[in-house]
C-alpha cells in the first residue's frame, strides 16, 4: 500500500506542475543579458543578441539585468489581459506594453511596496487594460534579482483568471493537506516517544512547508510585507537546507553513520546556520546570491554524500536498505535535475517553478514513509526481543523446574526407601539369634520390604514415561468387568472390595494396559489408606456413551487428601508419611485418564469417606 501511494505521489508531482502551468497565453520569448545595467527600452528593441527560450528562462546566480521579449498568443481575444512574471521573488520587474502610442511602462518585483501596486497576487502580476492594437507586438519584460535569475511570463484574461489558476490552488491543496498530516504524525510521534529522528523531520517540513509558500508566492501574500518577500525566502531556504542535514545527520546516525560523514554533516549545518545570520543582517550585505550558490552547490554534494552515506550503512533488514538506497537515488536525480538549471548550467524546463512543491511532497511521503517503516521495524524488533525475552524466561523455568523435580525425587526417594531398607536391616541383622518362626516372620517383612521398593521405582519409572510422552496408545475392545476383576484378584486384600457392575454394560474400546495400570493403582491406593478391615467399593456404570468407574473407601489414619492437590505430583496427605509412598500414584493416574480421553475426579462424599470417579467413553474417536 505504502509503495502505491509514493508511485501516486510520484506521478502527481511530475504531472500536475504541467497542468497548473498548461496555458502560458505565448507564443515565442527570447531573452537579452544587459551586463551594465544601463540600457532602456530603444536599445534593446535594436540589439541582436537576442537568444530564444522555451517557457522558463533560467541564468544562474547573476547580478546581471535580463530583458525578455515576449509574443502573446494572437488567439486570445479579450481587451483586458494579465500579464503574471514568476517567481515572485524577483527583486525589480518592468513591464513595458505596447499601445497605439508607444510602450508603457509598468513596475512591479519585490523592491516595491504593496500598496504601489494595482494588482496583488502570488506572482509578480500587471493588468494590461484596454488593449487597442494586436497581439502581434512583443511585450518587453527587465528583470533584477539578488537571487537566482529565473523568469516565466504568462498571458491570461484579467476577467475569469481564477479558473486558469484552479489548477495551481489544487497542487498547493495537495501539498499541504499531505504535508500536514505527515507534519502531524512525525511530531506527535517525536513526542510521545522522545525521538529525536521525528521531532527533527517536523522541523524539517514547517520549513520545506514555509519555503514553498514563500517561493510560491503565498507567504508574500498573506503573512509578510510584499517588500520583504526576497530577503525573507532567501533565509528560508537555507534554513530549509539546514533542517534537512540536521534530520539527515539524526536519521543516518540511527544506523552507526562514521564519524567522518557525522562532522561533515555538522560543518554542513553550521554553514547554513550562519549563512542564514549573513542573509538576515542587513539584506545580505551584498552576499545573497553568493550563499545562495553556495547553498545549492552543497545540496548538490550532499545529496550525494547521502547516498554514498547510506550504502556503507549495517542495518539488520536489508529490504529496509534497499528501499532507503532507493529513495535517496531519486533525491540525487531530482537535485541535479533542480540545481543544474538553478546555477544556469542546463535549460530549465515549466516544472522547475514548481520544483520546491515536488521536492517538498515528495520528501514528505518517501521520508515519511520511510520513518514508519523504519518505525514498523522498531515495533518488530521489540516484540522479537519480548518473545525470545519470554522463550529464555520460559527455558529458565523448564530449566528450574527440572531441577525442582530432580531434588524432589531424591528427597522422595531417600525418604520413602529409609523405611524398607531399616526393615531389611533389622531382620538380616538379628536373624542368627532367632528362632525358625521368626525367622519366616523376618523373610515376610524382607520380601515386603522389597516389594514396596519396587513398587515406588516402578511407579517412578511410569511417570518419566508419562512426562516424556512415551505411553504408547494401543486401542482394542474390551470387557471392563473382567478387567476389573483381574485387576482386584492381584490385590492381597481382594476379600474387601465390594463390587457393583451395571449389568448393561457393552465392551468399550480402550488401551488394555493403560486401564489396568489406572485400576490397580486406585485400588491399590484406597486399600492402603483406608481404615484396616473396611470395605473398599467399586461402582461400574454406565450413562449414554460413556461409563462411570468409582472407587470409595473409608478415611483412614492418613486422613483425607486435599481436593485441590491430590492429583500434583509428589503429593501426599498430611498423615500419610507413616507409610511408604511415593506421591506419585494418582498423578500417574490422572496423566493416563487424560491420555486415553478420560477424565477423573475426586467427589466430595461426606468428611470420612473419599471416592475417587473415572469417566471413559465407549469409544474416544466416535467424535473425532
Amino acid at each position: 500500500m505504502k509503495s502505491i501511494l509514493i508511485k501516486l505521489v510520484f506521478l502527481l508531482s511530475l504531472w500536475l506542475p504541467g497542468v497548473v502551468m498548461a496555458h502560458h497565453g505565448t507564443t515565442a520569448q527570447a531573452y537579452l543579458e544587459d551586463t551594465t545595467g544601463q540600457l532602456d527600452l530603444k536599445d534593446v528593441q535594436q540589439s541582436k543578441g537576442w537568444q530564444a527560450f522555451d517557457q522558463v528562462l533560467m541564468l544562474g546566480y547573476k547580478d546581471n539585468v535580463v530583458w525578455l521579449k515576449v509574443y502573446p498568443d494572437e488567439r486570445m481575444t479579450a481587451k483586458d489581459l494579465l500579464v503574471r512574471v514568476r517567481p515572485s521573488y524577483l527583486d525589480d520587474v518592468r513591464l513595458f506594453l505596447p499601445k497605439a502610442d508607444g510602450y508603457v511602462m509598468q513596475q512591479g518585483g519585490d523592491l516595491l511596496a504593496k500598496d504601489q501596486m494595482e494588482i496583488y497576487d502570488t506572482a509578480i502580476s500587471f493588468a494590461w487594460r484596454d488593449r487597442d492594437i494586436p497581439l502581434n507586438h512583443p511585450l518587453y519584460v527587465r528583470i533584477k534579482t539578488t537571487s537566482t535569475l529565473a523568469a516565466h511570463v504568462q498571458i491570461l484574461p484579467l476577467i475569469g483568471m481564477d479558473r486558469y489558476l484552479d489548477s495551481e490552488k489544487l497542487l498547493m491543496g495537495i501539498y499541504f493537506g499531505v504535508t500536514l498530516l505527515v507534519l502531524i504524525w512525525s511530531f506527535f510521534h517525536g513526542v510521545w516517544k522522545r525521538d529525536l529522528t521525528f521531532l527533527s523531520f517536523s522541523i524539517y517540513l514547517v520549513f520545506s512547508c514555509i519555503m514553498s509558500a514563500a517561493i510560491m508566492g503565498y507567504w508574500g501574500r498573506f503573512v509578510v510585507p510584499f517588500k520583504s518577500t526576497n530577503i525573507m525566502t532567501s533565509c528560508v531556504v537555507m534554513i530549509n537546507s539546514a533542517t534537512g542535514l540536521f534530520f539527515q545527520r539524526v536519521f543516518l546516525s540511527n544506523f552507526g553513520l562514521g564519524r567522518g560523514l557525522r562532522i561533515l554533516f555538522d560543518v554542513m549545518v553550521a554553514v547554513a546556520v550562519v549563512a542564514v545570520a549573513i542573509v538576515c543582517v542587513q539584506n545580505g550585505g551584498g552576499y545573497t546570491q553568493y550563499l545562495l550558490k553556495l547553498n545549492a552547490l552543497a545540496m548538490f554534494v550532499i545529496c550525494f554524500v547521502q547516498l554514498i552515506a547510506a550504502s556503507q550503512l549495517q542495518m539488520k533488514s536489508a529490504r529496509f536498505k534497499q528501499i532507503l538506497l532507493a529513495v535517496y537515488l531519486l533525491f540525487v536525480v531530482l537535485v541535479i535535475a533542480t540545481i543544474l538549471p538553478l546555477l544556469g548550467l542546463i535549460q530549465a524546463s515549466l516544472w522547475l517553478l514548481h520544483s520546491s512543491i515536488m521536492h517538498g511532497l515528495m520528501a514528505a511521503v518517501m521520508l515519511g514513509g520511510i520513518l514508519l517503516y523504519r518505525k514498523q521495524l522498531e515495533e518488530e524488533a521489540v516484540r522479537e526481543a519480548e518473545a525470545s525475552l519470554l522463550r529464555v524466561k520460559a527455558e529458565a523455568d523448564a530449566t528450574r523446574a527440572l531441577s525442582e523435580e530432580r531434588e524432589n525425587f531424591l528427597v522422595m526417594l531417600a525418604h520413602e526407601m529409609r523405611t524398607p531398607l531399616s526393615v531389611i536391616k533389622m531382620s538380616v541383622s538379628g536373624q542368627s539369634a532367632q528362632t525358625p518362626e521368626l525367622q519366616k516372620e523376618s523373610l515376610t517383612d524382607v520380601q515386603k520390604a522389597i516389594q514396596d521398593m519396587t513398587s515406588i521405582l516402578d511407579l517412578s519409572v511410569q511417570v518419566d514415561k508419562l512426562d516424556r510422552g512415551e505411553f504408547p496408545l494401543q486401542f482394542q475392545t474390551c470387557h471392563l468387568p473382567e478387567l476389573i476383576n483381574e485387576v482386584a484378584m492381584s490385590h492381597t486384600g481382594r476379600e474387601r472390595f465390594q463390587f457393583s457392575v451395571d449389568s448393561r454394560l457393552p465392551e468399550i474400546k480402550v488401551d488394555p494396559v493403560i486401564l489396568r495400570t489406572i485400576l490397580t493403582n486406585l485400588l491399590e491406593n484406597a486399600l492402603k489408606y483406608s481404615l484396616p478391615k473396611s470395605i473398599v467399593s467399586v461402582h461400574v456404570s454406565l450413562l449414554q456413551t460413556s461409563l462411570f468407574i468409582s472407587v470409595t473407601n473409608d478415611v483412614g489414619e492418613a486422613g483425607k487428601p486435599d481436593p485441590q492437590k491430590i492429583f500434583s505430583k509428589y503429593y501426599r496427605a498430611p498423615g500419610a508419611y507413616h507409610s511408604t509412598g511415593s506421591g506419585l500414584g494418582l498423578y500417574l493416574v490422572a496423566g493416563l485418564v487424560k491420555m486415553i480421553g478420560g477424565e477423573i475426579r475426586m467427589l466430595s462424599t461426606g468428611a470420612d469417606v473419599v471416592c475417587f470417579e473415572v469417566a471413559l467413553k465407549l469409544d474416544p474417536h466416535a467424535n473425532a
